[in-house]
């Protein structure tokens, strides 16, 4: 299946178009068809763009208006471009995977997802396609280890791409928030500690069924020129049992009164996902709802306000906060 690279905007050193999105394009039965880049893009994007498209073999479009003709996109932009190639795939019904929606605002992601009316939406959130994380959600909403009490959720990545200009909450710590959502499904949610600091993300929630939800991202300060995760673990807890996950390879462990399971599942994440874009793309498997990109996206805006007042701070309905 045919995609098109629409974009090579990232944060700092960012380019997870040419370093995660494209070496898996074979592996996921995907093919880049061509690399576009917006007529006003920086030097250093439109550089990227063409080292990209060279090394795929592929064309290179600069055209004011992105060549979508149906099919599925890749969208690595930001802003005005990114509503713009929204509003394109929704004229066609074409499949769009969007690198990071949060690294824009709540305001401008309305507007994106309001674009998006006709598209068949996928975000690049991809640790929640982790074979094992799909199969322990999967045994949360089935029961298998009785009502759900807490998650956890550890990350660390590497210093290569520098602080997140958006900031590391919109930009690492929403993988923890999203995930946290796959497994949670909260109504109503209030995060009761925050801290932002320059690396460092930490927070703790409760929902209104009175699950747990804790995550502690950071930043290393050891000099690297890549940038990788390192860490992703993901320990869910049921009234019977827990779920260990280590998103950086496909296995999982599950602990009940019982027994220990240990089990393999399939791939890497950032595979998996693109093979749900195409599943996407070929009408096999659902899109996902724009709201849910609101949803995420109000939650770290709840996070960062309440980091900022010291104070809880409540989301309901995902639509409103208010002062505990």
């Amino acid at each position: 299946m045919p995609v098109l690279l629409a974009g090579v905007e990232g944060v700092g050193k960012q380019d997870h178009q040419a370093m995660m999105w494209a070496p898996r394009l074979a592996d996921a039965g995907l093919r880049a068809s061509r690399v576009w880049c917006p007529p006003d893009a920086g030097e250093m994007q439109i550089r990227k763009a063409v080292s990209l498209a060279s090394s795929l073999g592929v064309q290179l479009s600069t055209d004011d208006v992105p060549p979508i003709d149906g099919g599925a996109v890749i969208a690595c932009l930001r802003g005005v471009r990114r509503r713009q190639v929204l509003n394109a795939a929704s004229q066609t019904s074409a499949t769009v995977l969007v690198d990071k929606p949060t690294l824009d605002s709540t305001i401008a992601l309305q507007s994106q997802v309001a674009a998006a009316k006709d598209a068949r939406l996928l975000s690049g959130l991809h640790f929640a396609s982790h074979p094992s994380f799909v199969r322990a959600s999967r045994a949360v909403a089935d029961g298998e280890i009785g009502l759900l009490r807490a998650v956890m959720i550890d990350l660390v990545v590497s210093s290569g791409d520098g602080a997140s200009p958006a900031g590391d909450l919109r930009n690492i710590g929403v993988h923890a928030v999203d995930l946290m959502h796959e497994v949670a499904r909260p109504r109503t949610l209030t995060v009761g500690t925050a801290a932002l600091s320059a690396g460092v993300v930490t927070f703790t929630a409760q929902t209104e069924h009175d699950i747990v939800l804790s995550a502690h991202v950071s930043r290393t300060d050891t000099a690297s020129t890549r940038a990788d995760t390192l860490l992703a673990h993901v320990r869910i807890v049921g009234s019977h049992g827990h779920i260990d996950l280590d998103l950086l390879r496909p296995a999982l462990t599950v602990t009940t009164s019982s027994r220990i399971q240990r089990a393999k599942y399939g791939t890497d994440s950032v595979t998996a996902r693109l093979r749900e874009l195409r599943a996407v793309a070929s009408e096999e498997r659902a899109p996902e709802v724009g709201e849910s990109w609101l949803t995420v996206s109000r939650t770290l805006d709840a996070i960062a306000e309440s980091a900022t007042r010291a104070d809880s701070i409540t989301i309901r309905d995902a639509d409103s906060k208010e002062k505990r």
